[in-house]
């Protein structure tokens, strides 16, 4: 497990951090309807405990492959679910994920977290990522600063089925299917009799 410690040393960084959040949180809450712009969903579940004063400060960016094109996606803590809508079908692979400090000054060269992850997206069809984020945020110091710890784990399949329960909430939930996994099953060998 990682620990990153911040200081808030600006009230600027603070209040750009908000707004992302609010922007973040806001993307990530609700189904899209299906159409040439949203043609798959990639749910990623997230546990994020904060008992800083400060919102999440920290967004987790996943370096992902398919076909043979790199690209990303960004998670933001929010104790739920994010909802990524932008990708297109296709077979994925998660090489590793970054984290990223919301509204530093002065970004340095972020460790690259290894995460041999495969997953796929079809059309019109959610998929829910088989790990997840555990992450938590706590105060440093007496000074306003926050430390952040974060992990991945398994997704349990009662914890997948919770994921799609909060998601038949959702207006849109309707118009999309959800991915089943194909569960390869070896035959038995035939005895010689």
């Amino acid at each position: 497990m990682v620990t990153i410690h911040f200081g808030i040393k600006r009230p600027l960084p603070l209040l750009f951090s908000i707004f992302i959040s609010t922007i973040f949180l806001s993307n990530c809450a609700r189904l899209p309807k299906p159409s040439i712009k949203n043609k798959t969903i990639l749910v990623v579940k997230d546990e994020f405990v904060n008992t800083s004063s400060y919102p999440p400060q920290i967004r987790i960016k996943f370096n992902i492959k398919s076909a043979g094109l790199d690209g990303n996606f960004y998670v933001m803590p929010s104790n739920g679910h994010a909802i990524i809508s932008s990708l297109e079908p296709g077979n994925y692979n998660i090489n590793g994920y970054t984290r990223h400090a919301i509204g530093q000054v002065t970004p340095k060269k972020n460790r690259t977290y290894p995460l041999r992850l495969k997953f796929e997206l079809k059309k019109n069809q959610i998929t829910v990522l088989n790990r997840k984020i555990v992450a938590k945020q706590k105060p440093y110091n007496s000074r306003g600063g926050w430390s952040f710890n974060m992990n991945t784990k398994n997704v349990t399949d009662s914890e997948k089925q919770e994921v799609i329960n909060l998601l038949r909430k959702d207006k849109n939930f309707s118009l999309w299917r959800i991915y089943e996994e194909k569960k390869y099953v070896q035959k038995p060998k035939p005895v010689p009799v």
